[in-house]
């Protein structure tokens, strides 16, 4: 009897490379970004001085979040005062 070849998920663990089925794929994971609630805002900029993909700003004295640089970090959340943050799924 000759030994089976291995399998692709062992063959990938082998050289340190994920393996991921097409449902479970990274591209099918919720992504998760910082939302201002204004109500609490105080425009004190704690958020974004501390944001290290630089995805918040202070405008209008009111924090606001590009959705498109959140990485979802939560640094920012860390840092409100006022826990004027909160995360969502990113549009």
């Amino acid at each position: 009897m000759g030994s089976l070849p291995p399998s692709p998920a062992k063959e990938d663990a082998h050289v340190g490379t994920p393996s991921f089925s097409a449902a479970q794929g990274p591209s099918h994971a919720a992504r998760y970004c910082a939302q201002v609630l204004e109500a609490l805002c105080q425009g004190c900029g704690n958020c974004a001085r501390a944001c290290p993909r630089q995805a918040i700003a202070v405008v209008a004295k009111k924090a606001r979040v590009q959705s498109t640089l959140c990485d979802g970090c939560e640094t920012c959340l860390d840092h409100c005062l006022n826990g004027a943050l909160t995360f969502v799924a990113c549009p």
